[in-house]
């Protein structure tokens, strides 16, 4: 079929204002849409000009609602044998997650609460390969709420060797487990190879209050090995049973938010944490766009978050990569 020069030229266009948006994100340049951002404890609160300055509704009226937290772990071949299958990454991640999350549940539950919550509960959902499932079944019984398995990805759509999961199919996983239910939640989506601080989830409702925000953008932060020093123990004594394990990485985790605590994390330059109000979900299809290669997580935060959020705060820590 012949191609009209039309089609070529829009292209290109398309292809250089994607390069674009990529640059200014990484030179921290805002492409306008918001008011000049006041940095404070950490946090950028970004408003679009012209927008309604009633967001109270989000996080003040009616009931409480829950965060669905929704990251896609994955059979790592190349794993030691402690940490089989998943990798010392991942189980790290979901140890820690699962800590949060019982923390934050348990706080609610015991009624340690002070003010109106944006979200009263927290829930973990684990989308997954078909070819993962069996590997992956006893480990993610045990931290996760609910598994979802995956119907297609990079290697079934576009006959590619390596299987990468699409981002909107991850969010979909997400949603599935309250759709249909009365009432709003959020959606949280990270990488699954990023750790969580022990508070995170309490320092999300807060910040979502705090500046009555639709979106967060949490850009993580980085606790080098030095500081971590039972990661060497971690790959070197063995270690078995799941529960072993998980006191294991925690003892990781435990040093990891120490780090943290004392400024020891430097900063990551990339966005792979977000928390989304779920009217947000119902205004953009992200199609077959897969994670794991830039743009996607640039394009996610600027093309998606500030076309259809009315606020969206920027949060620099609780969120860790070891």
């Amino acid at each position: 079929m012949r191609h009209h020069p039309f089609d070529s030229r829009v292209a290109l266009i398309s292809i250089l204002l994607a390069t674009c948006l990529t640059l200014l994100s990484y030179l921290r340049i805002e492409l306008g849409l918001y008011t000049a951002q006041d940095y404070t404890h950490g946090v950028a609160s970004s408003t679009k000009r012209g927008a309604a300055s009633n967001m109270d509704r989000f996080v003040n009226d009616g009931p409480p609602r829950p965060l669905v937290h929704v990251f896609s772990p994955h059979v790592k071949e190349s794993s030691t044998h402690n940490f089989y299958p998943l990798g010392l990454e991942q189980w790290i991640m979901l140890a820690s997650v699962h800590n949060a999350k019982v923390a934050y549940n348990r706080r609610i539950q015991q009624g340690n609460v002070t003010s109106p919550l944006a979200f009263d509960s927290v829930m973990t959902v684990c989308p997954i390969f078909e070819h993962d499932r069996e590997l992956l079944n006893q480990i993610l019984s045990f931290y996760c709420d609910h598994v979802r398995v995956l119907s297609r990805s990079t290697a079934t759509e576009y006959n590619l060797e390596k299987h990468i999961p699409f981002l909107q199919d991850i969010f979909d996983a997400g949603s599935s487990v309250v759709d249909g239910e009365d009432g709003e939640y959020y959606l949280m989506y990270s990488n699954a190879d990023i750790s969580a601080s022990d508070d995170l989830f309490g320092y999300v409702d807060e910040q979502l209050r705090k500046h009555n925000a639709e979106a967060l953008n949490i850009l993580r932060r980085t606790i080098p090995p030095e500081h971590i020093p039972a990661l060497m123990l971690l790959e070197t004594q063995d270690i078995d049973g799941l529960e072993e394990k998980h006191q294991a990485v925690m003892l990781a985790v435990g040093q990891s938010r120490s780090a943290l605590r004392s400024g020891l994390s430097i900063q990551h330059p990339g966005h792979d944490c977000f928390v989304i109000h779920s009217s947000l979900l119902k205004m953009f299809n992200l199609g077959d766009m897969f994670i794991g290669f830039p743009p996607w997580s640039n394009a996610f935060a600027h093309w998606v978050l500030a076309v259809v959020a009315t606020k969206v705060s920027k949060v620099n820590h609780q969120c860790l990569a070891l």
